[in-house]
């Protein structure tokens, strides 16, 4: 029984949690969400246009995902207030999620999905995916899976540089 569920969980982490990246650019218009956030606000993307937004998925049982969590504070460091930035858990509840991010001591803001309907939204099976919204909110450029915190810091800082002001 023990094999079993080992497969099982094995088979999750292999269809569900990306260790390689994929990039893809699109100029199509994203579908408009609203997340909660652990500041307790609403965070509504269309309300974001006028500077890019970088919305990363995640969760924290997927190691990919925690490897370049890193890469996100020092992206928030370095872009300040010309960016956005939201991660957002898929699946989990909120103390796990927290939990996480207190014990991390990462200062950016997380957002909670956790009946997966905006991460269904953008029809992806693997996390992490990260999205690189344009100042008119298309996206102008996305990721799925990690290659680690410095691979993925300089993939997004690279596709940053070419829309931020």
């Amino acid at each position: 029984m023990k094999k079993f569920l080992f497969l099982i969980a094995m088979c999750f982490l292999l269809c569900f949690c990306k260790g390689e990246e994929e990039t893809q650019t699109s100029t199509t218009k994203t579908i408009d969400f609203e997340v909660k956030t652990k500041e307790k606000e609403i965070f509504v993307l269309s309300e974001k246009k006028g500077k890019p937004v970088l919305v990363n998925f995640f969760a924290t049982w997927c190691p990919p995902c925690v490897e370049e969590m890193p890469a996100f504070e020092r992206i928030i460091k370095e872009y300040g207030d010309k960016i956005d930035f939201l991660a957002i858990d898929c699946g989990e509840e909120e103390a796990v999620v927290n939990k996480f991010i207190e014990e991390n001591k990462y200062s950016f803001n997380v957002g909670y999905d956790e009946d997966m309907s905006i991460s269904n939204i953008f029809n992806r099976t693997g996390i992490p995916y990260t999205v690189i919204f344009d100042k008119e909110g298309n996206i102008f450029k996305d990721f799925v899976g990690a290659r680690g915190e410095e691979a993925q810091y300089l993939a997004y800082t690279t596709e940053l540089n070419k829309i931020v002001e």
